[in-house]
């Protein structure tokens, strides 16, 4: 995988260079080295982020499903999400948006 993909995927699943130097216990200068091509992109590293956007698309699909056939569907977006930060549950609405376009998007005070 090359820098501008693996930056890509990880600002598409609503995480920060330093969200995913904290998953996989490293310091954020070297995500930042991976994305700027200065360093190669380890294998564990695109390992974790194929297993990030699978889940991502799964989330996707269960939310989906939650509120197939509803009149007025909707997310809520809140900070205690199955420790996924709020960044990353927007960015799985966002995509939600795609199956369900009348989703209202709702956040919780602070998010």
């Amino acid at each position: 995988m090359n820098a501008a993909t693996f930056k890509t995927i990880r600002e598409g699943l609503g995480f920060t260079a330093r969200d995913i130097s904290e998953r996989l216990d490293i310091n954020p200068r070297t995500v930042d080295r991976w994305e700027a091509g200065d360093s190669p992109i380890p294998a564990f590293a695109v390992a974790a982020l194929d297993e990030w956007e699978a889940r991502a698309a799964e989330a996707v699909e269960a939310w989906a499903e939650a509120v197939e056939g509803d009149d007025h569907p909707f997310v809520v977006i809140t900070a205690s999400h199955q420790d996924e930060p709020p960044r990353w549950q927007r960015a799985i609405a966002f995509r939600m948006r795609e199956r369900v376009p009348r989703l209202t998007i709702l956040s919780e005070p602070g998010d």
